[in-house]
Order: C-alpha cells, then sequence, then structure tokens
C-alpha cells in the first residue's frame, strides 16, 4: 500500500494521457500487483484506493469491477477484495467417470481436499421426484462438501443418496473421499451417468463457497447415477469455477 507522500505521484499516474480514468487506475492496480507480489493478499479498500490515486470511488469501483470480471482479483462480501489465485486447470474427461477427488485432483500433484462437508437428511421436492422416479417427500441424505486444490476451491459437488441406501448416520460414519467409492464399497451397482452440462449462475451462498463473484458464470456437470438396469442410485450436481477445468472428450468421427 502506498504511503501518503506516494499519493501525489501515484494521482499523477492517473492523468498522464486520455485514456478513460477507470484504465488508467487499472494499470495502476496491476502495476502494483505485480511489483508487491499480492497473490492471495487483501488489497486497499475502495476508499484507499480514492484517496491515494485522488480519483473517485465511482472510478475505483469501474476498474475494480473490470479486473475481477478478468480475473485478477476476487471480491468476497464483507471481507474485502483479494488477488486472485492463479488457476489450477484440471482435466475432466467426459467420455468416462471417475471421482474428481482425490482421483482427478490427485493428477495435479498439489495437495488437495474436502471443505465445507455437510450431510443431512432432505425430502424429496418435485423436481428430485421426477428425476430419481420416487414419490415426493421420499428422504434423501444430501453430502455436500467443496473440493479444494492448492488451498484455492475449484468445485462444490452435492450428492442426494436415497436413504435406504444411506441414512445420514451411515453416510457420516462411512464416507471418506466421494461418493461413488461409497457406494461401491456399500456393494451398489454403479453403471452410468447420465449427464447434462450447462451453465450456472453463482448464487449465495456458492459465491462465497468458491469465493467468485456474485452471479459468476460456473460450469454445472448435473446427472443421474443408474445401475447397469438403469435404476436410479443417485443425483449429482457438480458446480466449476470455469478456470480450474478442462472438459474433454474423444467422439467418434463418422462419414455419410
Amino acid at each position: 500500500m502506498a504511503s501518503s507522500s506516494e499519493s501525489g505521484l501515484m494521482a499523477s499516474r492517473v492523468r498522464q494521457d486520455n485514456r478513460p480514468l477507470y484504465l488508467q487506475v487499472q494499470e495502476v492496480i496491476l502495476g502494483d500487483i505485480s511489483r508487491e507480489s499480492y497473490e492471495g493478499a487483501k488489497l486497499p479498500t475502495e476508499d484507499e484506493w480514492a484517496t491515494q490515486l485522488g480519483v473517485s470511488r465511482t472510478t475505483i469501483r469501474t476498474a475494480l469491477a473490470n479486473l475481477e470480471t478478468s480475473g485478477y482479483i476476487r471480491r468476497i462480501h464483507g471481507e474485502g477484495t483479494f488477488i486472485a489465485r492463479k488457476p489450477v486447470v484440471i482435466e475432466n474427461p467426459l467420455d468416462t467417470i471417475k471421482s474428481f477427488y482425490p482421483h482427478m485432483t490427485g493428477r495435479t500433484g498439489l495437495p488437495s481436499g474436502i471443505t465445507n462437508l455437510k450431510i443431512e437428511e432432505v425430502a424429496a421436492d418435485a423436481p428430485l421426484a421426477q428425476r430419481s422416479g420416487l414419490p415426493i417427500g421420499t428422504l434423501f441424505t444430501s453430502v455436500a462438501r467443496v473440493i479444494e486444490v492448492d488451498r484455492a476451491p475449484v468445485a462444490y459437488f452435492v450428492d442426494l443418496i436415497p436413504a435406504t441406501t444411506a441414512t445420514v448416520t451411515e453416510m457420516k460414519d462411512g464416507f471418506r473421499d466421494n461418493v461413488m467409492d461409497y457406494l461401491w464399497d456399500k456393494g451398489v451397482d454403479v453403471a452410468w451417468y447420465r449427464m447434462r452440462v450447462i451453465a450456472a449462475r453463482a448464487q449465495s451462498p456458492l459465491d462465497s463457497l468458491l469465493e467468485v463473484g456474485p452471479g459468476s458464470v460456473l460450469f454445472k456437470l448435473d446427472g443421474e447415477f443408474v445401475t447397469e438396469d438403469g435404476e436410479f442410485v443417485n443425483a449429482s450436481a457438480a458446480y466449476f469455477v470455469p478456470e480450474s477445468i478442462e472438459l474433454t472428450l474423444w467422439r467418434k468421427v463418422e462419414h455419410g
């Protein structure tokens, strides 16, 4: 952070040319980030930037919004503005299914783990009843968690398993890494994943859990695991920070 003696110099730096002030402010902030190696650190407030650079809060707000959209910074409501981590890119093949954690995250060579694990009982609403083929009100065990790689959140998973397959108590006692391995260990025949790839907006509390701006676009893989005979096993939704996931697929080329 610049001292008050530096403020005049910094203010003059954002008035050297005819470009809009917010663009000049962006350049100054990016320069400070580069020189100070702020990665992961908290940045000054809008008021502090405005005082240091001698511009309005509106100009600062516009510059910061652009930097957030470009992925240079992240703003967390009630906590402040931080320099965004460099994204960890994980390849996720779509033609076969393996658990994202720990199998695919393990390929990065970086430490990974689960945070914000929440296991609770929920009753099926109409959409879940339609997906599962079970009556509305059927009890399910919900397993929600954030996956982190190198201490940065990259994905949020929610699995919904009929309580007849696994109760909350059973899941709390037996869940370790991922739901697929848990079900296989129980002898459940998990053979196919019927999947949809869609875009989703990060709403509360997902934006805070994934440390992205409210309304940010996420990749969502949504679908149902079924047995070899097509019998429903569980519903699953995975939300990925786009910069952290690379979706790949082999497709057969046919002629004619």
